[in-house]
């Protein structure tokens, strides 16, 4: 099972993957570990509804880069509670 940060384990904050790599290429190129109120990592709903891994983020255009859909706006992300994204990464390992 994927590592799980400690302040995820504490307290309801939204489900962060510290070893989120494992679900990605490396052609998109992130400068920054956070765009927006989003963790590289974190588990979000994309903008089609689907349940989602960021992957990195292009500070330029506003974007990020996910598992589920490949690219989409920042501002069309929402945040997936804990406990569904922790369903929803079982069915991925």
């Amino acid at each position: 099972m994927p590592e799980l940060t400690e302040e995820t384990r504490e307290n309801n904050t939204p489900l962060v993957i510290d070893d989120y790599t494992k679900y990605c290429c490396v052609d998109y190129p992130t400068t920054s570990e956070e765009l927006d109120g989003f963790k590289l990592g974190e588990v979000v709903y994309d903008q089609i509804g689907e349940i989602g891994v960021i992957l990195a983020f292009n500070e330029k255009n506003g974007t990020a880069r996910l598992n589920s859909n490949g690219c989409c706006n920042v501002g069309n992300l929402k945040k997936c509670p804990k406990t569904i994204a922790e369903k929803k990464l079982g069915t991925w390992i």
